[in-house]
């Protein structure tokens, strides 16, 4: 019985690790944002905003990805669902507005900034801490969010 247990216990153990290191943490936004610019400066916004779109591409990483904005928050670019490039802030809903307004916000007059939102998560449901880093490039906003610990 206690071999059992401790088999069980070994189980979840190595389940929940499993877990975590599905999802990226904010300093691999960080990451994933300054090789995003640098990949949009050598190659400009045309080539880099669909290479930020490539689910296999190295914009994206375990559950973080890249997002461009103008700076009345169009979504140009979309790593996580390419459909929304294009969009207009507007007419996204309401629980992911609010991330991206956070972001436009603390860019007002910054090249680079961190921010802190709460989001709903569609898959779960679930309000989830995120952390975004941007950056500012040109007349766009480069940025990418990952769940951070209360």
């Amino acid at each position: 019985m206690k071999k059992k247990l401790l088999a069980l216990f070994a189980l979840v153990a190595a389940v929940t690790a499993a877990r975590a290191e599905t999802r990226a943490v904010p300093q691999d936004a960080e990451e994933l944002v300054k090789s995003a610019v640098a990949y949009v400066k050598r190659h400009g916004e045309f080539k880099a905003f669909r290479e930020y779109e490539n689910r296999s591409g190295p914009f994206v990483f375990r559950d973080a990805y890249i997002e461009v904005f103008d700076s009345d928050g169009r979504t140009l670019s979309n790593g996580g669902d390419p459909r929304k490039a294009g969009v207009a802030l507007s007419a996204l809903p309401e629980s992911e507005q609010a991330g991206i307004r956070a972001r436009l916000a603390s860019m007002q007059g910054k090249e680079s900034s961190w921010t802190d939102y709460d989001v709903k998560n569609p898959a779960t449901g679930k309000v989830e801490p995120r952390s975004a880093y941007s950056e500012r490039v040109g007349k766009v906003i480069v940025s990418s969010s990952a769940v951070r610990s209360r």
